[in-house]
């Protein structure tokens, strides 16, 4: 094989495989706080990834479970970094949440995931958020990818 065609073909196969890599569904769970409130609240977040674009449903609720609302998010993660903004409220749609953007560092400890940052939106006063990682799937699968 001619030596300047050889590094030409492994571009080309590396660029399809990228083009056909499954997109990764991550579930994650935790709590978000807010400055000025005593209680914490219950948030959950289903990811699809496909490169480096995100896009998902996240639910918050009160700590107690009297109230909750569902969000379509979207956003960008690096590998360590996820920018995420909650970009709509699907629910409840007579009461208003405040919509989150948030930047939350992937921190790994002892095998852990967690996802761990701040949050602020407009109107509402800032806080914080902690998220573990709860599963990891390629779509189309039932089995974790990379557990």
């Amino acid at each position: 094989m001619n030596k300047k065609l050889f590094p030409l073909l492994v571009s080309i196969l590396f660029l399809v495989k990228m083009a056909h890599s499954q997109p990764l569904v991550t579930e994650w769970a935790g709590e978000v706080t807010q400055e000025g409130k005593t209680s914490s609240f219950r948030y959950t977040l289903s990811l699809t990834q496909v490169n480096d674009m995100v896009s998902g449903t996240a639910t918050s609720s009160n700590a107690d479970g009297s109230g909750a609302a569902k969000f379509e998010v979207g956003g960008k993660f690096d590998g360590k970094l996820l920018i995420l903004q909650e970009v709509l409220q699907l629910e409840p749609k007579n009461a208003r949440w405040c919509l989150k953007h948030m930047r939350l560092q992937l921190v790994e400890n002892q095998g852990v995931e967690t996802l761990e940052g701040n949050w602020e939106a407009d109107g509402c006063k800032p806080g914080t958020m902690k998220l573990l990682a709860v599963r990891q799937l390629a779509v189309g699968s039932q089995t974790p990818a990379n557990p």
